[in-house]
């Protein structure tokens, strides 16, 4: 038989002696994964917002609305021609393999389908292409809740206790 582990809750543990909470003065520092707050706020991630369909106006209503959002919006305008009418799917997310792979994800609640390239440029930002199948922004309620449950997974099960 095996032993049990000290770390995982036995059946007869009570639920405040199996896990103390992070809060507890003897808690000790901060765990090596990141907080919920290592997220970047939307106002942090400076997004250019490209039209690669043949729909006229469509960068600049989605980059109002990314503004509204709290978004840093910075081009607007249509796609460079290397994705200019060759976007089929719903979005690009283009950045610098630098880029915080976090802020894809935060910029990702806003929409769902992007797929994720690099390119060699140097700054932070992020480009948003939008491809033909994009239809809108989801909505804020639904892109609120998202990035909730991004910045406060929960957690999962471990199949070694």
């Amino acid at each position: 038989m095996a032993a049990a582990r000290k770390d995982c809750p036995t059946a007869s543990a009570k639920p405040a002696d199996a896990v103390k909470p992070a809060t507890a003065p003897d808690a000790g520092p901060p765990a090596s994964k990141a907080p919920a707050a290592a997220l970047p706020q939307p106002g942090q991630i400076t997004v250019n917002v490209y039209n690669a369909t043949p729909r006229s106006g469509l960068a600049k209503a989605v980059g109002d609305e990314l503004k509204k959002r709290g978004f840093t919006v910075g081009h607007v305008g249509n796609a460079p021609a290397d994705f200019d009418k060759k976007v089929q799917g719903t979005g690009i997310l283009l950045g610098s393999p630098r880029t915080d792979k976090a802020a894809y994800s935060v910029l990702g609640t806003q929409l769902t389908g992007l797929t994720t390239q690099t390119d060699a440029r140097e700054g932070a930002d992020i480009d948003l292409i939008l491809g033909d199948a994009f239809k809108e922004l989801s909505t804020k309620e639904d892109a609120d809740k998202a990035l909730a449950v991004l910045a406060n997974p929960a957690p999962t099960p471990s199949a070694r206790c």
